[in-house]
C-alpha cells in the first residue's frame, strides 16, 4: 500500500511506451471494464457521490453513484456459471451477458453509496456509452482500459425521496449519506464538469456525444425527473390554526 502510487506511475509509464509503440488501430485495452451509474435527477439537479480514491490529485473526484460490475455481481445473475466462464463474461468486450448483469452491480452500489433499498426505486431502461478508452485504474491496478457504461435513470419513490432529502437540492449542499459524500450539480454544472472546487467525472459521457456541450446539455433536459410528488387533493381546502 506504501508504495501503491509508486507502482501507479511505473506502470503509467509503461503503458504509455506501450501504446507509444504501435499504430491507433492496434491500441489493445488491457482491462475490460463494465459500469453501471445511476442517474438520480431532480428538480433538474443531479447527484454525483465522491469517489473511493479521492486522495488521488488531478483527477475529478465526483461521479454518478454506481460503480464497476465484479464477479460476486456476476454470480448472482449468471448461477449455473462456473468460474472460468464468468471470468471470461467479464474480461470479454460488448459482452451480453455482462451488460444484462450490471442491474445486479448498480442495486448493490445504490446501497453501499446511498443507502436505498430496492423498494424505494425503479430502475428505467439503460442507454449506453460507447466504449471509453483511457489509461487507468485504481491502486496499481494501471492499464490501458476500455469501460463500457451504462446508465441508469433511476425513480424513486416517496421513501427513497425521503432518504435522499437530506441533500437539498434547492441549495446544493453537499452532506453525508451512506459511505461517500454527495453533491448535487445543475445541468450546466454537469456539462462544465465543475461546481465551484468540486470536478465531475464525464469524459466518457462528453466522448459519446464527441464533446459538443449542447448535444450532452439537451439530453441533460430531456432525462425524466426521478421523483414526482403524488397529490392527495384536487381542491382547495381550509386547515383550521
Amino acid at each position: 500500500q506504501a508504495n501503491s502510487e509508486t507502482h501507479r506511475k511505473i506502470i503509467t509509464e509503461l503503458e504509455k511506451l506501450r501504446i507509444k509503440g504501435v499504430s491507433s488501430s492496434e491500441h489493445q485495452p488491457i482491462r475490460q471494464i463494465y459500469v453501471a451509474w445511476g442517474l438520480i435527477k431532480i428538480e433538474d439537479q443531479i447527484l454525483f457521490t465522491e469517489r473511493e480514491d479521492k486522495q488521488r490529485e488531478g483527477i475529478p473526484h465526483f461521479v454518478l453513484p454506481g460503480g464497476r460490475l465484479n464477479m460476486p455481481d456476476l454470480i448472482n445473475n449468471l448461477k449455473e456459471f462456473n468460474t472460468t466462464e464468468l471470468l471470461k463474461v467479464l474480461q470479454s468486450s460488448s459482452s451480453r451477458k455482462a451488460l444484462d448483469s450490471l442491474p445486479k452491480a448498480l442495486k448493490r452500489e445504490l446501497e453501499e453509496e446511498l443507502e436505498l433499498n430496492s423498494s424505494e426505486y425503479s430502475v428505467g431502461e439503460s442507454f449506453r456509452l460507447d466504449p471509453y478508452f483511457k489509461l487507468e485504474g485504481a491502486g496499481a491496478s494501471h492499464a490501458y482500459t476500455c469501460y463500457e457504461i451504462s446508465i441508469f435513470p433511476i425513480k424513486l419513490n416517496f421513501n427513497g425521496f425521503r432518504r435522499l432529502s437530506g441533500l437539498s437540492s434547492s441549495k446544493g449542499d453537499e452532506e453525508m449519506l451512506g459511505k461517500n459524500p454527495s453533491v448535487w450539480f445543475t445541468l450546466e454544472e454537469v456539462v462544465r464538469s465543475q461546481k465551484g472546487n468540486k470536478r465531475a467525472f464525464i469524459e466518457a459521457w462528453h466522448k459519446h456525444h464527441e464533446n459538443n456541450e449542447g448535444h450532452l446539455l439537451n439530453q441533460l433536459r430531456g432525462l425524466p425527473e426521478s421523483f414526482e410528488d403524488n397529490y392527495q387533493f384536487n381542491e382547495m381546502i381550509d386547515i383550521p390554526v
